[in-house]
């Protein structure tokens, strides 16, 4: 019986112990979920607070990057139409100042002082103007304060802004050869993304020389395409352009790309300028020319060329008329004469100190030039992102 009463009483001490050890787990284990379930509410809530602050910063900074293009945009124009209301015709047409100089005789231009004032301080405002924008800017204000005075502002992160836009570059060549024209186009717009401020030169630079380049092209080249078919099928039966024009074609891009690379090759040790003898250069600098000058230079056409390929044909029949004639290149030096008139705004406002780094400053990499790395207009290959979708436009759209 004693034994019976002390199992009894160890059953009852065991099972009140079980149940106590029961109870605490179940209460810890509800301290637990409780825990976890604050804690995840605090997690998503940080993240969330975090996502929200780069929404309101990416729009921020978007408002301000386009605010920022508008007033370079306001700023051109002032300055553009104030130049062609103030100052002397010879400086506006060059044609009429090549008129004059024929006349052999003295004269004197004279620009009003409060001109050059007024469009120095158009200049200066707007680079105020855009410096407060990026003080303002939340990711910009912290990185503002440790400028050094008169330093150029992002001058160590320039070697990104190259990386991003080669890339982008090299994606868009990618997309050109075995994608699309759109998807080509949309990747090139990712420039902007990472070089805000090429918007204005790339949009200026592409509006003035298009207007000077393929005005006087995309009117003559179509016009005498029709003429010559109209009268040489009623000269010739069965006459077509097919049979004095050639597909633009794979073989043709690689013969234009070789052969640009052997003129340049000649030209480092012959040149019809500088009594045939240009200036001997090293190796090694030649070698960054080459490897520079074919990325700002050279990669425009590798976008250019193959979205024509297979789409346009170049007629040589209306190429040699227009040689001939001499109609477009007519029409090309007259619109050239204001050429200067509308370029140097542009050009001035490249050289600002926050337009700079995201454009021209691609074309001053080099402090000089061989032939592998020279350019016609001395542009950056940011400025072109216009001029290229107007070429290639021109193209597809009039097949010159």
């Amino acid at each position: 019986r004693r034994k019976r009463l002390q199992s009894d009483r160890l059953s009852r001490v065991r099972f009140v112990g079980e149940t106590a050890m029961r109870s605490e787990a179940l209460r810890g284990k509800g301290r637990i979920e409780t825990l976890f379930s604050s804690s995840l509410a605090a997690f998503v809530g940080w993240v969330a607070e975090d996502i929200w602050e780069g929404l309101t910063e990416a729009v921020w900074l978007l408002g301000s990057n386009v605010l920022a293009n508008l007033l370079l945009f306001r700023c051109y124009f002032f300055v553009c139409l104030k130049s062609f209301r103030t100052l002397p015709p010879e400086l506006v047409d060059e044609g009429k100042l090549n008129a004059r100089l024929l006349e052999q005789k003295e004269f004197e231009l004279n620009v009003p002082k409060s001109f050059v004032q007024s469009v120095d301080s158009a200049l200066d405002n707007v680079e105020a103007d855009i410096g407060t924008l990026r003080r303002q800017n939340k990711r910009g204000e912290g990185r503002e304060e440790n400028k050094v005075v008169g330093q150029r502002p992002e001058k160590q992160n320039f070697k990104g802004k190259m990386f991003a836009f080669f890339t982008i570059r090299l994606l868009s060549i990618a997309a050109s050869v075995w994608g699309s024209l759109w998807q080509s186009f949309f990747i090139s717009m990712l420039q902007f993304v990472f070089l805000p401020y090429s918007l204005f030169a790339a949009v200026i630079y592409g509006l003035e020389t298009g207007a000077v380049l393929f005005a006087a092209y995309a009117v003559v080249f179509p016009l005498l395409t029709v003429g010559t078919d109209v009268i040489l099928k009623l000269c010739i039966p069965g006459w077509t352009s097919e049979l004095v024009s050639i597909p633009l074609s794979w073989y043709l891009i690689l013969g234009f790309l070789l052969l640009d690379q052997f003129q340049c090759f000649v030209s480092l040790f012959w040149t019809f300028k500088a009594g045939g003898k240009p200036r001997r250069v090293s190796v090694r600098r030649t070698l960054e020319s080459v490897g520079y000058g074919f990325l700002n230079c050279k990669t425009y056409f590798l976008v250019l060329l193959p979205l024509l390929c297979g789409r346009v044909r170049v007629n040589l029949l209306v190429w040699c008329l227009d040689a001939v004639l001499g109609i477009s290149w007519s029409a090309y030096t007259r619109l050239m004469g204001f050429w200067n008139i509308i370029y140097y705004p542009e050009h001035r406002m490249g050289h600002l100190r926050y337009v700079y780094p995201d454009a021209h400053k691609f074309h001053h990499i080099l402090h000089d030039a061989t032939p592998f790395d020279a350019h016609a207009f001395g542009s950056g290959a940011p400025e072109e992102w216009l001029l290229l979708w107007v070429e290639v436009a021109v193209a597809l759209c009039l097949s010159v």
